[in-house]
C-alpha cells in the first residue's frame, strides 16, 4: 500500500529557491562589466549554475510520481489512459511554450530550425516526452521505475562526451555545438534522476525520498571524488558541460 498522496515540500522549496535564483541569474546579464567579480558575484555565479539541474530534476520528480499514484490509486486502465492524456497535454503546454519563447527571440518563420531550439522547456519536455513510455509501463511496479529511471540517467551521463563530436543534425539535440542551449546529453540525465526519487516518494514517503536522496548524493561526492579518472576516460571534450563526474557535482549539491 502507498502513503497518502501528499504534497513533498523538500520539492516544493527547491522549485520555489530555483525560481529566484532564476530570476537573479538573469538579472545579472544587466550587470556592468566592472562590477561582474568579486566573492558575492562568484558565490552566485555557482549558485546560478545549480538553477537549471534543480528544475529539470523536480519535473522529472513530478511526472514519476504522479504516474505512480495514478496507478496505484486506481487498477482501472481507462482511468491510468485519461492520465497519461493529461500528461500529454502538459508536456505539449511545455514545449508550446518553449516554442513561443523561442518565436520571441528568432525568425521562427523564415528560419522554421529555431521553433525547437533546446532551451530549458524544450529540454524538460522532450526528455520526459522520451521517457513516458517507460514511466507508464512500470508506474505500478514503482521500485522497477525506480531502477529503471536510475540506469536511463547513468546511460545519459555516461554517454554525453561521447556525443559531444557529433555534427548535423544531431547537434541541435544532443550537444552544445549546433543552436542548443540545453541539449538532452547530458541534462535529461536530471529528469530521470529526479524520476528515480518521485518513485521512491510515492512508494515509500518521506523516507523513500530521503533515502534516495542521500543516496544520489552519496555517488555523486564518489564519483566527483574521481574526477580525474573520468576526465581521462574520454577523448577530449567540454569538461563544464558533459562530464560525468561535473555532473555529479550538481547533482550532489542539488540533492543535498
Amino acid at each position: 500500500m502507498l502513503p497518502r498522496p501528499a504534497r513533498f515540500r523538500a520539492i516544493d522549496w527547491l522549485r520555489g529557491i530555483a525560481v529566484l535564483f532564476m530570476i537573479q541569474t538573469h538579472a545579472m546579464a544587466l550587470l556592468r562589466p566592472e562590477l561582474r567579480g568579486g566573492t558575492l558575484f562568484n558565490a552566485l555565479q555557482w549558485m546560478d549554475g545549480l538553477v537549471a539541474p534543480a528544475f529539470i530534476l523536480a519535473a522529472g520528480f513530478s511526472m514519476a510520481l504522479t504516474q505512480v499514484r495514478a496507478a496505484a490509486a486506481s487498477g482501472d486502465a481507462d482511468a491510468r489512459r485519461r492520465r497519461m492524456k493529461k500528461t500529454l497535454r502538459r508536456l505539449a503546454e511545455v514545449l508550446l511554450v518553449g516554442a513561443l519563447v523561442n518565436w520571441m527571440w528568432f525568425p521562427i518563420f523564415r528560419e522554421p530550425r529555431w521553433i525547437v531550439r533546446m532551451d530549458i522547456l524544450p529540454c524538460i519536455g522532450f526528455s520526459l516526452l522520451l521517457a513516458l513510455p517507460i514511466l507508464f509501463v512500470l508506474a505500478p511496479h514503482p521500485r522497477a521505475l525506480r531502477w529503471a529511471a536510475l540506469a536511463l540517467a547513468a546511460a545519459v551521463f555516461g554517454l554525453s562526451p561521447l556525443a559531444e563530436p557529433l555534427g548535423a543534425p544531431w547537434n541541435r539535440f544532443l550537444n552544445q555545438h549546433g543552436d542548443a542551449v540545453f541539449p538532452l546529453l547530458p541534462w535529461a540525465g536530471y529528469v530521470y534522476l529526479g524520476a528515480a526519487i518521485g518513485a521512491a516518494t510515492a512508494e515509500k514517503g518521506p523516507r523513500g525520498a530521503a533515502l534516495w536522496l542521500a543516496a544520489l548524493a552519496g555517488a555523486g561526492i564518489v564519483i566527483w571524488h574521481f574526477t580525474p579518472w573520468f576526465t581521462a576516460l574520454y577523448p577530449p571534450h567540454e569538461f563544464w558541460v558533459m562530464n560525468p563526474a561535473n555532473s555529479a557535482r550538481r547533482w550532489t549539491q542539488v540533492c543535498l
